[in-house]
């Protein structure tokens, strides 16, 4: 995406978020009418082996994350 449309985003967007079973709530803003534009979606989560939490940043649409990164985020953390 390039810049113009990331400071629109930032500017006019919505806030959007998607929960996640055992990850949590992702969060992005997104303008809608770009329905075909991936955006950025994060969320803060506790590892097992770390005290604090940690940002992870996956990609999506404007409706929420992609489910292949997702499923890969869930995969990694359970080995």
């Amino acid at each position: 995406m390039g810049f113009f449309k990331k400071l629109v985003d930032i500017l006019f967007g919505t806030q959007k978020e998607y929960a996640v079973k055992d990850l949590g709530i992702f969060h992005s803003k997104v303008c809608d009418w770009w329905q075909n534009e991936h955006y950025n979606w994060w969320s803060t989560i506790q590892l097992p082996l770390y005290s604090t939490e940690t940002v992870i940043w996956i990609e999506g649409d404007a409706q929420a994350p992609l489910s292949q990164h997702i499923w890969d985020l869930q995969v990694l953390l359970k080995n």
